[in-house]
């Protein structure tokens, strides 16, 4: 497996120059990175797919885990949304694969996505090796923050709303 692109491609080819963008402006010019939406319900990703693209983002999608690790296995992602419970293989399992693969030569961005809320759950995200969380349903102005914090900075978000 390739290491995620350590570079955000964006217009032309300095990217020191690019300007953070907001939910209300967006930006459609340019490439803002790679995002893997992985959940077991399709209008969800559906959702999420239409509100990455509509900033920049590049979306691929996948129904589980096993999916995920699969297409990670072929393609860099700059960030991965992650839905906890899935059949097949669930978040928490496909974030520990991914982790023994990527070993120390690179760690992929994964943000939990989730509706439980019980005391417990953040801390079981980030033990299996998550980056931070998200308690659904996310607004959208909540998820491009996470999304620009995470794209434009090397800061990784913690906390009930990763930001």
């Amino acid at each position: 497996m390739n290491c995620p692109a350590k570079s955000i491609a964006t217009i032309g080819s300095d990217s020191s120059t690019a300007a953070p963008f907001s939910a209300a402006s967006p930006l459609n010019s340019r490439q803002l990175g790679t995002v893997l939406v992985v959940d077991d319900s399709r209008s969800n990703r559906i959702i999420l797919q239409r509100q990455l693209q509509s900033i920049g983002c590049q979306v691929q999608q996948a129904e589980n885990g096993r999916e995920a690790l699969s297409q990670m296995g072929e393609q860099c992602f700059d960030l991965v949304l992650m839905d906890c419970q899935m059949p097949k293989m669930d978040g928490y399992e496909a974030t520990r694969q991914l982790r023994r693969i990527e070993g120390d030569r690179c760690r992929t961005k994964i943000i939990a996505l989730t509706a439980n809320t019980q005391p417990g759950h953040k801390e079981m995200c980030l033990a299996s090796g998550m980056d931070g969380y998200l308690n659904k349903p996310i607004s959208k102005s909540t998820l491009l923050q996470v999304v620009q914090q995470l794209l434009f900075t090397s800061a990784t978000p913690t906390g009930d709303r990763a930001g």
